[in-house]
């Protein structure tokens, strides 16, 4: 999106226009993508706050794209290979929850470990705290949506 913003060429612009409404597309479709799948109750043991990763992502991987002041074709093709690369390893590395889009969208990205002793990460809209008991669903590799809470803190 801020590529859109930044470029000058209005192909590329249109291009990095439609790659960032496709992914904030995605990020919404992912995130309501287990409306629908029965909730299991997980007492949350330890809640850590996983914000820092989302910042980090973006100071290590997005701020250094901006600083080229006029990106030639050479420049365009570098990172558009390193944009693919990134995106194949946060897909089969599970760090899809790093993603800042679902910051955009009103998710805040936690780590956990319940009482039964999975430990990972969550997306929440909502504040989490340890001993509350709340209804999540599994979203695949090793991460769990946080849809309402159950029950406070005992």
């Amino acid at each position: 999106m801020l590529l859109c913003i930044r470029l000058e060429d209005w192909r590329v612009r249109t291009l990095c226009g439609v790659l960032a409404g496709a992914g904030v597309l995605l990020a919404l479709i992912l995130a309501r993508a287990h409306k629908t799948e029965e909730q299991q109750p997980v007492t949350l043991k330890r809640v850590k706050d996983g914000g820092e990763q989302v910042a980090a992502y973006l100071a290590t991987y997005i701020l250094p794209l901006l600083m080229v002041s006029d990106p030639d074709r050479t420049d365009l093709v570098a990172y558009g290979l390193f944009l693919a690369f990134m995106g194949f390893i946060m897909v089969k590395g599970g760090y899809l929850q790093v993603n800042p889009l679902f910051a955009a969208v009103g998710y805040k990205l936690f780590n956990v470990e319940t009482g039964a002793g999975w430990s990972g990460y969550v997306l929440s809209k909502i504040p989490l705290l340890e001993g509350g008991v709340y209804g999540a669903v599994d979203s695949g590799r090793g991460m769990k949506i946080i849809r309402n809470q159950i029950r406070g803190v005992e």
